[in-house]
Formats: C-alpha cells, sequence, structure tokens
C-alpha cells in the first residue's frame, strides 16, 4: 500500500501466503520498483518449514508508483532466496534478469508521471501578494 502525506491510498496489492522473502528494489527516479518473491508450494510456517521441495520458482515484478500498475513479470532462472538475481535501472525503462544461465535484460515503457497536488481551480483568483496593482 502505497499513500500520500494527506493519507490517500493510491493503490493495494495481495500478497498471496505461497509468496515468500520478498526483496525490493527500487528505480532512483522513484517512479518504479521491482519485487522478486520465492512462490513456494504452500504456506509456510512452524507447522509447514521449507524445504527444497517446496520452492516452485521465484517470480520478479515490475510496478508503477503512479498508479500500481504492473508493466512487467517475468520468472527467474535459477530462484535465489537473497534477492540477487535482478536489477531495475534508475530510470526504470530496463529491467535485467538471471535467467537459464545469461542475463536478459529487458526495455520497458517509460513509467507514468507520479502523482502531484491537484491544480488550482482554473476560475481561482491570486492570493492578494501574487495580484498585480496598477
Amino acid at each position: 500500500m502505497l499513500s500520500l502525506p494527506e493519507k490517500r491510498v493510491l493503490w493495494h496489492v495481495k500478497i498471496p501466503a505461497t509468496s515468500i522473502w520478498p526483496v525490493l528494489s527500487r528505480a532512483s527516479n522513484g517512479r518504479r520498483f521491482a519485487r522478486a518473491t520465492l512462490e513456494v508450494s504452500q504456506p509456510i510456517g512452524p507447522d509447514n518449514p521449507l524445504d527444497a521441495e517446496s520452492i516452485r520458482g521465484q517470480k520478479l515484478e515490475v510496478f508503477d508508483v503512479a498508479d500500481g500498475n504492473m508493466p512487467f513479470t517475468v520468472d527467474a532462472d535459477p530462484p535465489l532466496d537473497a534477492g540477487g538475481n535482478f536489477a531495475l535501472s534508475p530510470s526504470g525503462k530496463r529491467f535485467a534478469v538471471l535467467r537459464q544461465g545469461g542475463i536478459q535484460v529487458f526495455e520497458l515503457p517509460a513509467p507514468p508521471p507520479l502523482p502531484g497536488p491537484d491544480p488550482p481551480a482554473a476560475n481561482a483568483t491570486a492570493p492578494a501578494s501574487a495580484q498585480v496593482r496598477p
């Protein structure tokens, strides 16, 4: 969940109990982030410990911060629980992934602009300090 200072919720994402150990990385411009989760066959807990047979893979997702849309998702191969198998460029327009024995770089569309404060109404008068006097 991401919210602005006035506590307005922008978007909400539910994570299934079979997606564990999230690792996040953000673009330095703040407009995108990537999340890696280890995908397992059952929820992990005291009665269901993690073992090698439980691991199904690793999902990598790129999110637009402005609206919560996910413009890209891919599986990593091999799955790494420490998150060392992906990188998001500073602009958020490229995503590198360790897959099938090599590094694949994906070009992504430009992220949408971040939301800002509501623009002033078109018929609003300027404050007295900003008004031009004859």
